[in-house]
């Protein structure tokens, strides 16, 4: 079963008649009946889920400018897919800055800048989720009082990682600003994206690379065609 780590589920043909791009999650942990499951979304990054095996997948499917559709698709629609990640642009992005700083005929002096500060900050994002992992690091008490039902003994001998505790929604909003205390300049939002995206594409350093090389465009994507279109999506504005 450990074989499936890492596997990407993907969902062909979501809804029927609307014409909606395929749906790729990954599947981040394996036991009996039970897989985890976590939406491949960078712009609007999920937390992983428990999910029964054999049980339909319920995702949401978005659609320009409308609320998002809700609904569930049986396995025997899904296609199971091998380490292929849905978006590999930030990889491919990242080993060219890496090969241009090793050209030694070639002015790289600013490639080699990029690829350094973009290697040191993905570095720190993985020894942060490390941390958050193991509790050989941190320990259950840096999340203040477990809730009601729990022991920390009983639940340091069942399961080592807080990642079981994260999955099944024991460690929630209270525990994580707890815990992003301990790091300087840290916030919960900016930790819960990158924890996400962690999950969300194969839980390796790749899946922490920013994504530099599509701000603009992602930018010029979210921006209304028009006033009716604003309004529509951004009923309160979208401020700064």
């Amino acid at each position: 079963m450990r074989l499936a780590i890492n596997k990407v589920i993907k969902i062909n043909d979501p809804v029927p008649g609307e014409n909606l791009p395929a749906i790729f999650y990954t599947i981040v942990d394996v036991n009996a009946n039970k897989v985890v499951l976590c939406l491949q979304d960078k712009v609007r990054p999920k937390r992983p889920f428990v999910h029964n095996v054999g049980e339909p997948i319920p995702f949401h499917a978005y659609i320009e400018g409308e609320e998002p559709i809700r609904t569930s698709k049986q396995w025997k629609y899904i296609e199971v897919l091998d380490n292929d990640f849905h978006d590999t642009k930030a990889v491919r992005w990242f080993n060219r800055l890496k090969l241009a700083q090793e050209k030694q005929n070639y002015d790289y002096k600013e490639q080699l800048a990029r690829y350094n500060k973009s290697r040191e900050s993905t570095l720190h994002k993985l020894s942060i989720v490390e941390a958050f992992e193991h509790q050989s690091s941190w320990g259950l008490t840096c999340f203040g009082e477990l809730k009601e039902g729990l022991k920390a003994n009983n639940t340091r001998e069942q399961r080592k990682d807080n990642q079981y505790l994260f999955f099944n929604k024991v460690i929630g909003k209270k525990e994580i600003t707890a815990f992003v205390k301990h790091f300087e300049g840290l916030t919960y939002s900016s930790f819960r994206r990158f924890l996400y995206k962690y999950y969300a594409y194969g839980q390796s350093f790749n899946a922490l690379l920013p994504e530099y090389h599509v701000a603009s465009k992602r930018n010029k994507s979210l921006r209304p065609k028009t006033f009716e279109e604003a309004r529509m999506r951004f009923p309160t504005g979208r401020g700064g």
